[in-house]
């Protein structure tokens, strides 16, 4: 139940859900264009690099819980970028960098969904498709090929609801 709220509802379906639906609100509900890493995104970008190949080898070894780990550091690190970046101030006084943020988001759940799949394949499809991934571009060697902008994303809704303990 303290991993199904916090990590899966708390943690990655919040910041999907932020994120997707500040996509919904500030940019048509539309992929935003793709732009390169400034300085201030190395913290969500850099670690993107490595994970798949990280994650492969755990999972190689059958290290399931390390695998686990890493993708959810990395979450909660995109949990603290979205919070310091803040794409809902941004839109007064930057809405160029406002979808710059916003893309470099969905470029992150994106992997994170990707690299989950073995993990939670219902839930992760689920996320695919509301990040308008196609079906032919969800395994790892596809994470190198960038959605081309102006994607129509369906409206968010939640991946996962918290459970309450019922004694």
């Amino acid at each position: 139940m303290n991993r199904l709220n916090g990590e899966l509802a708390d943690v990655l379906g919040n910041l999907a859900n932020r994120t997707l639906s500040l996509i919904q609100r500030n940019c048509e509900g539309k992929l935003p264009a793709a732009a390169p890493a400034a300085e201030a995104d190395a913290p969500l970008i850099t670690p993107l690099d490595s994970l798949a190949e990280t994650v492969g080898k755990l999972l190689e070894s059958q290290q399931y819980h390390l695998a686990l780990e890493e993708i959810f550091a990395q979450v909660r690190g995109a949990n603290g970028y979205i919070t310091v970046q803040a794409p809902w101030a941004l839109k007064k006084t930057d809405p160029v960098r406002m979808t710059e943020v916003l893309r470099h988001l969905h470029t992150a759940l994106r992997a994170y969904a990707t690299v989950l799949q073995p993990f939670m394949p219902g839930s992760m499809a689920a996320l695919l498709d509301q990040l308008g991934v196609p079906n032919d571009l969800r395994d790892l060697t596809a994470l190198n090929i960038a959605l081309p902008e102006g994607i129509a994303l369906p409206a968010p809704s939640p991946l996962f609801r918290k459970v309450e303990n019922a004694g």
